[in-house]
């Protein structure tokens, strides 16, 4: 273990995160909705052999998610159609990843990323002890903002940071 120089910091933070949400259900077998909400996840302060005064403190995550969807239901034949579409604006994102360079973990903010997608779930009941169900779902999650990112594996020895803007964010599937 390498000793680094001992760092301080604080930071005060307070956060409202409203959501609404407006059904419509114009007959008993279909419901229409619209939401939007907020969140947040708090600051921090990052402890990683590598971390300096510039990156001691994580700034706090915030987001804003849209979401459209229909749910229909179907009584002649006991089934259900379920869709919706969203979409997630993140703010400071935190993120975890590898520095390959010290082969330990760093967290840092990433400027801005978006997830967006849709679901779709359907099913029914031909008989009581028969259920047939199905689920797709597609999803797009991208950082919008990222320009000191971690370097992709492979990089060039010696490599710090990349600019990570436009990338997949990890661990989501295309």
């Amino acid at each position: 273990v390498v000793p680094r120089a001992p760092l301080t910091g604080q930071f005060k933070e307070t956060d409202w995160s409203p959501s609404v949400t407006l059904t419509w259900q114009p007959s008993r077998d279909v419901n229409v909705y619209g939401k939007f909400a907020e969140g947040a996840k708090g600051g921090a302060f990052s402890e990683f052999q590598a971390v300096t005064a510039a990156t001691f403190i994580l700034r706090p995550e915030t987001s804003k998610t849209y979401e459209l969807g229909s749910k229909f239901s179907f009584p002649d034949v006991r089934g259900f159609l379920n869709l919706a579409l969203f979409t997630t604006k993140y703010t400071d994102l935190q993120k975890s990843s590898l520095d390959i360079n010290t082969a330990s973990f760093i967290t840092s903010n990433a400027a801005g990323a978006r997830t967006k997608g849709i679901e779709l779930d359907a099913g029914f009941r031909p008989t009581d002890a028969l259920r047939v169900s199905f689920a797709a779902a597609y999803l797009d999650a991208t950082y919008t903002s990222y320009p000191n990112g971690p370097c992709r594996f492979p990089t060039q020895v010696g490599c710090t940071t990349q600019d990570r803007s436009g990338d997949r964010i990890q661990n989501s599937p295309k």
